[in-house]
C-alpha cells in the first residue's frame, strides 16, 4: 500500500494532481488524500509514503510545512508544486524529490513518480521502525536511531535532531530491531554503531550522550 497525500489550494492544481496519481498508481494498492490548505493539512494529516505540496499556499509556507512532516517521517518523499520556479533553492533543504511546475504537464508529472518510485524502493529495501504516539504514526530509519530510552510508560527514541515517543514496552521494540541494537541498561537500547567510548559500565555515544 502506498500513501500519497496532496496539499494545494489551487481547487484545479489538486483536483489535476489526484487524477494524475490515480492513473499513475494501482488503485488496489493506493491510499489517498487530499488537502486544500495549510491548516488542513496540519490538522488531519498520519504518515505518508509520498507528499506533493504546493509551495504557495494561501495560509502557510508549503516549503516550512513539508520542514515539519520530514522532522517526523524521515521518509517521505517531497514532491513540490508551485508557479514560482524562484523558489526552488529555498527548497534544498527538504531533499525534494521532484519540482513540478504549474501549470502541470503530464510528462513531468511522470518523470516526478519514476524519481519517487525509484527513492521508495530503495528506502523499503532498508530497515525502518514505525510507533504510535497519540494516534499519530511516524517511521525512522533503524540506521538513524542512537538509542531508545525507556521509563515506566512510555519509551523515547533518540535519532539525530528527532526525538520519538511511542508507549511501547522494551520487550516489543527489542523484537522489532536489529543486531545492531544491545540492551545494556534495563532502560535503554543502544545501536552499537554509534558507540565510540566505553568506560566500565557507561557508554559513549556520538553526539556525547552516555
Amino acid at each position: 500500500m502506498l500513501r500519497v497525500s496532496i496539499c494545494d489550494d489551487d481547487v484545479a492544481t489538486l483536483s489535476q494532481l489526484e487524477e494524475l496519481v490515480r492513473q499513475y498508481l494501482d488503485p488496489g494498492e493506493l491510499c489517498l488524500a487530499t488537502y486544500s490548505g495549510y491548516g488542513e493539512f496540519l490538522t488531519t494529516r498520519q504518515y505518508v509514503d509520498l507528499l506533493f505540496m504546493d509551495i504557495d499556499l494561501g495560509d502557510g509556507c508549503g516549503i516550512e510545512l513539508a520542514k515539519e512532516v520530514k522532522k517526523t517521517d524521515s521518509g517521505t518523499c517531497v514532491i513540490f508544486v508551485t508557479a514560482h520556479p524562484e523558489y526552488v533553492e529555498e527548497s534544498f533543504e527538504v531533499e525534494p524529490v521532484y519540482f513540478l511546475v504549474k501549470p502541470i504537464r503530464p510528462d513531468s508529472f511522470h518523470r516526478a513518480m519514476d524519481r519517487a518510485m525509484e527513492r521508495l524502493a530503495a528506502e523499503r529495501q532498508e530497515s525502518r521502525l514505525t510507533v504510535t504516539f497519540q494516534n499519530r504514526v511516524s517511521a525512522v530509519a533503524l540506521r538513524d536511531i542512537s538509542y531508545i530510552e525507556f521509563s515506566v510508560r512510555s519509551a523515547t527514541i533518540h535519532a539525530g535532531t528527532r526525538v520519538l515517543r511511542t508507549y511501547e514496552k522494551l520487550s516489543s521494540l527489542q523484537q522489532r530491531v536489529d543486531s545492531r541494537f544491545i540492551q545494556c541498561h534495563k532502560s535503554y537500547l543502544v545501536n552499537m554503531d554509534y558507540v565510540i567510548v566505553f568506560h566500565g559500565n557507561t557508554l559513549e555515544l556520538c553526539g556525547g550522550a552516555e
